[in-house]
């Protein structure tokens, strides 16, 4: 049986010349967010190659920490 995840009926794939960032549950830890999207950006900043980032949010973002809608507002507004 083939276990790789099917989209739309296609593998799905990181094109050519972009890198992903992915971040999930977040629960309510602004502090935390602000943090790993700071080291995103130097880690992007860092690297010789250059190319497009993406940079993709899972979800969990709210519950548990105490800024659920300090993270809500945060990713609502622009980059």
């Amino acid at each position: 049986m083939d276990e790789t995840p099917r989209v739309g009926g296609r593998q799905p794939r990181v094109p050519q010349g972009a890198r992903v960032y992915a971040v999930g549950d977040v629960h309510g830890r602004i502090d935390l967010l602000r943090a790993l999207e700071a080291q995103i950006v130097a880690d992007a900043a860092s690297r010789a190659e250059r190319c497009r980032n993406l940079l993709v949010y899972l979800g969990d973002y709210v519950d548990r920490g105490f800024d659920s809608r300090k993270v809500l507002d945060h990713l609502a507004s622009e980059p």
